[in-house]
């Protein structure tokens, strides 16, 4: 919930003029306000803009939901799902992201699901099953053909704003448990070809590290996203 129309014309704008290496892929994720404008400035670019979220409905008497058409309508390519802040203050559960996700598959939307464990689970030594149960449940009766379609994004929740990042190997760890849980519920290709993004308290300092990792394909950017100069740097992080 950040940035006024202005102040995303002027970052968006910012962005288009930066040359953005071939190999990377720049998706934004803004405000339902910001989207229509978002896409017109970032049209003709490899910038890509969509939601942080769309509603499990696809049209109806839901004051305040935004539907995954609505996001299409607008010109978004592409929406979050999940996101922890959506799991922790809105109480989202596998059932209803699963039914957002089918909601974007009809909107012709792509989309990332956000899984990730509290600091409590990690101290249990939990964070496998966890990660196997909300991949379960965002997927069920998800087709392959509409997998390709779909991202996931590590987020462990400690680590999101705190300024605690985890080891690499822990990221790699966590990445591949992803890879392999849906490995095993669809086929080698799927899995192969599956975007696994890490966020986390994702910073200039830590971004190539963090992305250097087999399995992590690219990096969810939070507060850090915010500021031009920093992004900037994340993007172009050696």
């Amino acid at each position: 919930m950040n940035k006024t129309l202005a102040e995303a014309k002027e970052f968006i704008s910012a962005l288009t003029r930066h040359t953005v290496p071939s190999h990377t892929q720049v998706a934004l994720a803004v405000s339902h306000t910001l989207i229509a404008e978002a896409a017109k400035i970032a049209a003709k670019t490899n910038v890509a803009i969509g939601s942080q979220d769309v509603s499990c409905f696809s049209a109806g008497a839901y004051s305040g939901d935004v539907s995954a058409m609505q996001v299409n309508d607008a010109g978004g390519s592409f929406t979050l799902i999940g996101h922890s802040e959506r799991r922790l203050y809105h109480y989202e559960d596998d059932q209803s992201i699963n039914q957002k996700l089918h909601m974007a598959m009809a909107a012709n939307l792509s989309a990332i699901i956000c899984v990730g464990e509290s600091w409590q689970v990690k101290e249990e030594g939990q964070t496998q099953d966890l990660l196997d149960r909300q991949i379960q449940g965002a997927l069920k009766d998800i087709t392959k053909d509409q997998m390709t379609h779909i991202s996931f994004a590590y987020e462990p929740i400690w680590a999101i704003g705190t300024g605690r990042t985890p080891t690499p190997l822990q990221i790699q760890t966590a990445q591949n448990d992803i890879r392999n849980t849906v490995k095993r519920l669809y086929e080698p290709d799927i899995s192969c070809d599956l975007k696994i993004l890490y966020g986390g308290s994702v910073k200039a300092v830590n971004a190539f590290e963090i992305i250097s990792q087999k399995d992590v394909n690219g990096l969810l950017v939070g507060g850090a996203s915010l500021v031009f100069e920093e992004f900037k740097n994340i993007l172009t992080a050696k």
